[in-house]
């Protein structure tokens, strides 16, 4: 019996955002190998254990201490350094008792990318298996990522596809230049094998265990893959195009999670309702199951064009959370869509769902009074408003002019290391702040009167003086680093229950 085991890894960072952390695509391989003769696959899921261990700050990352600092205020960031999972030990001890042949490593980020190589090397330095790595790090990194790696494979594409193939060749029932996708080691020389382009699978995988959100048990679906754009931030488009999964299928899947006792379904498409024809069905048999007891969200975010006119169907269908994905507005249009089409949907929703407008702070060819204008814009709108740092892609023309770092771990939008022309760290970060207090106020008082309103003088003070200040745990308040970019000190705040505030 050939063994194989799929390991979602741990990963190490300031923060996590525990409701995207199914490994769906691993639940996918372990669904297409399960019915190989001779395989036995089993899946382990470093992150469900809800493990979380603070570690020592990384020295990588001493330039941001000034920046994530001890901080109680309402305008706080990040503070303390994690492994959030299983330990690389407890997964080294399951490979070494399971007697694994082959363990396929999910790497899913480039900026996490040293996490999951961490735990390759330890694999094939502490036990007798084979290592595959696969996941969009692996398909943004290809050889110049494989030459430096310990694993023995790298699997490029949609894994599903090509992982059986490339267990059929470890038994020896093909060759493994016949695998596409693959990254291997042939006579001290590296050959890579063309992926192919696969359309998504009917079938959908089945699971054992179930994560939560809100207190209710949530699973991961998608309604196809790929996309038809290429936005100048995102390699999805560049590496995949939109495939359709077909409706039975997707009808068959929400029936066995409404079975399984699943309660929310977030579908992690990268341009869900993208096809006009195809919606309408889609949309009826979402309603059918949200009728059973099913709920919706697609934290990933919304393509905002591909849902007008469609906004009280989705909302009757059941979503309870609805993600547009802005980026960036103005001079600079990152989506196929800018805030007039925000402000229309926003206007369907009308209050009854929560909304939230993603922006990506740093991109090249804004600049600071862009992002400030689109932040300014959406305060005055019922919407929470989401903000991410630019996180650093390998292969992405306008990132690579940026100057990608060495140290992949570096890449992520927490590292704060670097971005487009006029933006420098302090500015970005400050901007992250004035959003988290503009949330802030948009979710109303939380705490006593006293508190929120010295929070607000301290808040305001702060843009008046260009330099954050910010509260210890004694209560008392320090100053912390400076900044450059022009933030208004008031402005007009529109609460998600739609009444008008401000920073008063």
């Amino acid at each position: 019996m050939f063994k194989i085991l799929l390991v979602s890894p741990p990963f190490c960072d300031f923060y996590a955002t525990g409701a995207r952390n199914e490994p769906l695509g691993l639940l996918y391989i372990r669904k297409s190998l399960e019915g190989m003769d001779g395989v036995e696959v089993h899946l382990h899921d470093s992150l469900l254990s809800g493990r979380k261990k603070r570690l020592k700050t990384p020295s990588e990352f001493d330039y941001l201490e000034e920046i994530y600092c001890e901080d109680r205020s309402l305008f706080s960031l990040l503070n303390g350094f994690y492994r959030f999972g299983d330990s690389c030990g407890g997964i080294i001890g399951r490979i070494k008792s399971g007697g694994y042949d082959l363990v396929g490593v999910s790497c899913m980020f480039t900026g996490y990318y040293p996490d999951a190589e961490k735990l390759i090397s330890l694999i094939k330095k502490e036990t007798g298996s084979l290592v595959v790595a696969g996941g969009w790090a692996v398909d943004a990194g290809g050889t110049r990522l494989f030459e430096k790696s310990r694993a023995d494979f790298f699997l490029v594409g949609a894994g599903e596809h090509s992982m059986p193939l490339l267990a059929g060749a470890l038994m020896g029932d093909m060759k493994l230049e016949d695998v596409p996708g693959l990254i291997y080691r042939c006579g001290g020389a590296v050959r890579s094998v063309p992926p192919a382009q696969w359309a998504v699978p009917d079938y959908f995988p089945g699971r054992m265990d179930f994560y939560r959100w809100n207190g209710k048990r949530i699973a991961k679906m998608i309604t196809g893959t790929g996309c038809g754009h290429a936005c100048p931030f995102c390699a999805v488009g560049r590496y995949r195009k939109r495939s359709a999964r077909g409706l039975d299928s997707i009808d068959r899947e929400l029936g066995y999670l409404s079975s399984a006792g699943v309660e929310v379904v977030d579908f992690e498409d990268d341009n869900i309702f993208s096809d006009p024809e195809t919606a309408p069905a889609l949309l009826r048999i979402l309603k059918n199951h949200h009728a059973g007891g099913i709920s919706y969200a697609a934290m990933n975010g919304m393509t905002a064009s591909n849902i007008r006119g469609r906004v009280n169907d989705i909302i009757d269908a059941g979503f309870i959370e609805i993600n547009l994905s802005l980026v960036a507005s103005g001079l600079f249009r990152a989506r196929p869509f800018g805030t007039d089409v925000i402000d229309e949907i926003v206007r369907e929703i009308n209050g009854r769902v929560k909304t939230i407008v993603y922006l990506i702070a740093g991109l090249p060819g804004s600049s600071p009074a862009d992002l400030m204008s689109d932040i300014i814009h959406l305060a005055a709108l019922p919407v929470t408003i989401g903000i991410s740092p630019l996180y650093l892609l390998p292969g992405i023309p306008d990132l690579e002019k940026i100057g990608l770092p060495e140290n992949h771990a570096l890449c992520r939008g927490s590292a704060l290391y670097k971005f487009g022309d006029g933006f420098s760290r302090e500015d970005v970060a400050s901007a992250w702040k004035f959003v988290r207090m503009i949330n802030r106020v948009k979710a109303g008082p939380d705490g006593s009167v006293e508190e929120y309103s010295e929070n607000l003088h301290y808040f305001r003070k702060s843009i008046r003086e260009k330099t954050w200040h910010r509260k210890l745990k004694n209560g008392n308040w320090a100053r912390g680093f400076s900044f450059g970019i022009d933030l208004p000190e008031n402005i007009d705040i529109m609460t998600c229950d739609g009444r008008m505030a401000g920073f008063k």
